[in-house]
């Protein structure tokens, strides 16, 4: 396990992180796999800071935690926080990565290097055997690519996704304090819907997002056997 701070903000990278990222980018050559784990680590990071810097302007001691195929931001102190703030936090990581994916993609606008175009460039450089320009081609596709598309993907209305905590949150403010398990049955229907309809529309092609779902899905339905009873208080240690 890889451990250091940034600033205030302890940080934990467990060895899972690096094997998940390795394996998603088995696909790539040699330089293509480096240039995906920098991009997946460099996301990833930004990410969990969304929430973390977003968490310490209200006052919290956010730690992160970078672990197989995510990561996580958590605090002993933020039982006290209404609901509103939760929303915000939790918004914090999707949009920093959305912000940082449109900036990739500007970056690219501004050296000429149209985004529909990305490709071709990317073949132009393997084909010369340029190493430095395929490395910053790859980087810059792998950052909007994982960026843009995770980051929509993390705001679906499913548990434990920023969406799905967004939706609690917000049933929460709504209900008093109550509402998670509604969010629950949404998270549930909602991921069995949307794994049902890849599956059916586009195969086992895309299976690890058929699996996710399928995960997403089982994991809100068991929740809804432990949280009958949604007075009971929210833990102390916490996490988006």
């Amino acid at each position: 396990m890889l451990s250091f701070a940034l600033g205030s903000i302890p940080i934990r990278i467990h060895i899972s992180f690096w094997f998940t990222a390795a394996l998603l980018g088995m696909n790539s050559d040699p330089v293509g796999l480096v240039v995906w784990i920098l991009a997946v680590l460099i996301s990833v990071l930004l990410h969990e800071l969304g929430h973390a810097l977003t968490g310490k302007v209200f006052g919290l001691a956010p730690s992160i935690e970078l672990y197989a195929f995510g990561g996580a931001t958590s605090w002993q102190n933020g039982n006290h926080l209404p609901s509103w703030k939760r929303v915000l936090i939790s918004l914090a990581g999707p949009l920093t990565g959305i912000a940082l994916g449109l900036l990739t993609f500007v970056v690219l606008w501004q050296a000429g290097i149209p985004f529909n175009e990305l490709r071709e460039w990317i073949q132009e450089a393997q084909a010369r055997k340029s190493m430095k320009a395929l490395a910053i081609l790859l980087f810059a596709s792998d950052m909007i690519w994982i960026n843009v598309v995770w980051s929509l993907f993390n705001l679906l209305p499913i548990l434990p996704l920023d969406g799905g905590n967004v939706m609690a949150h917000t049933f929460a403010a709504l209900t008093k304090g109550g509402g998670r398990r509604a969010a629950h049955i949404i998270s549930a229907v909602v991921a069995a819907a949307i794994g049902t309809g890849v599956l059916v529309k586009l195969g086992t092609g895309y299976i690890l997002i058929i699996v996710y779902m399928g995960l997403f899905s089982f994991q809100n339905l068991r929740a809804l056997q432990s949280d009958s009873d949604e007075t009971r208080p929210p833990p102390a240690r916490q996490r988006w």
